[in-house]
């Protein structure tokens, strides 16, 4: 072997593979049927909740659209509205999710002591919004607020999603830079940058849920027309305005 050809382990990086639909976090809300000057109570209220593939073998999941009435095709409400569906118009199970399969290279190092090490580097990270058809749920049984103020309402709390994953790749460089790890075992960097990406999107879900609430206590648990107008402007707005940073589908 020639001296300045460095040994074949150091030339080949490690590769890994973040599988895209190992992990995400799941907000379901919806649109409750009584008097709007009340609190939010608590089935009402957003909440997130981390997934992992194997739980829902079986997803129907589409990307950011206009919404229909035949996209809410769970035959019953999520199981944390389970107790109180009969005051639930709808509930929308809307995930923030890496938009592809996520690339982890590792760049082997020799130390000084001739020990090697791998520095490792994401490549690839985007994330999207998906809406998940067969968790998404609409009561044929509530009758006293109009079908298209509900699906309005069920538009916005997608919209706020797609809104979190824009957000989240405005970032994107900035994560990638962040991701610092270094280890003498490659098959540590996968774990470590699945980790690291969920840590993200668990701050992001974080600040979701919390735009999700003050959306609900303005609409919610009553027939708000003129407030969800001007919530449904404000994310259209933003939605325009945040365009470059959508990822293809």
């Amino acid at each position: 072997m020639s001296p300045n050809r460095p040994p074949e382990d150091l030339r080949r990086p490690a590769l890994g593979v973040v599988r895209r639909n190992g992990f995400a976090l799941l907000a379901a809300a919806g649109i409750g049927l009584g008097a709007g000057s009340a609190p939010l109570p608590d089935y009402a209220t957003p909440k997130a909740h981390e997934l992992d593939a194997s739980d829902r073998p079986s997803v129907d999941r589409i990307p950011y659209r206009t919404l229909t009435r035949a996209d809410f095709q769970a035959r019953r409400p999520p199981a944390e509205a389970l107790e109180h569906a009969e005051k639930l118009g709808a509930a929308t199970c809307a995930l923030v999710v890496p938009a592809s399969e996520i690339q982890v290279a590792g760049e082997a190092v020799r130390g000084p002591d001739g020990s090697v090490v791998y520095r490792g580097r994401i490549h690839g990270l985007a994330f999207r919004a998906v809406m998940d058809r067969s968790c998404s749920w609409w009561n044929d049984a509530a009758s006293s607020i109009p079908t298209a103020y509900v699906l309005q309402h069920e538009q916005i709390h997608f919209a706020l999603a797609e809104l979190a994953a824009r957000a989240l790749n405005a970032r994107a460089a900035s994560l990638v830079r962040g991701f610092q790890f270094e280890t003498s075992r490659p098959e540590e960097l996968a774990p470590n940058a699945k980790r690291y990406v969920e840590g993200a999107i668990r701050q992001a879900m974080q600040a979701l849920v919390e735009r999700n609430a003050a959306f609900d206590r303005d609409t919610s648990l009553g027939y708000q027309p003129d407030k969800q107008a001007a919530w449904l402007e404000r994310v259209e707005a933003e939605l325009r305005t945040s365009r470059r940073d959508a990822r293809a589908r």
